[in-house]
């Protein structure tokens, strides 16, 4: 029988998940932690998480609500850290997830929202010693696109 690459694609991914230690094991694991070691790094606009951002990230991370509302003010990070914080970190948890993101305020912060997630995946290193290069080759992008 012919190896199953997707069984042998898994199977590499939880060896190398499961050899990561220290913070790059914690920010793979901890998806608040993860906020401040990956997303946070070198990022001079990043100032901490408030306890409501905490609060939203543990919920993302252990509820098990299907539908889950998030209300906070204006200026919260709310949509930063659902859009872009916890995209990359789903993305390097389960690199074969397909995620649409819908942001029903106006099209330029959609953009800007996708353009925060390509650069986390293709040049953080941070991101890509914990989860590997998950960036797809330019030819096979057809799906990738910013709208």
């Amino acid at each position: 029988m012919d190896p199953d690459p997707l069984q042998e694609f898994l199977v590499s991914l939880a060896d190398r998940v499961t050899g990561l230690k220290g913070d790059e094991r914690h920010a793979a694991e901890d998806l608040e932690f993860y906020s401040r070691y990956v997303v946070g790094w070198n990022n001079s606009e990043f100032v901490g998480n408030s306890q409501f951002i905490k609060k939203v990230y543990e919920t993302l991370q252990y509820s098990d609500d299907e539908d889950i509302l998030i209300l906070g003010p204006r200026g919260s990070a709310k949509s930063t850290c659902v859009s872009v914080t916890y995209t990359t970190w789903v993305i390097g948890n389960n690199p074969l997830i397909r995620i649409l993101l819908a942001v029903s305020s106006v099209e330029s912060q959609g953009l800007a929202f996708g353009r925060q997630i390509t650069h986390i995946l293709e040049n953080n290193d941070r991101y890509i010693s914990i989860f590997g290069d998950l960036v797809p080759p330019l030819n096979a992008r057809d799906k990738w696109s910013e709208t």
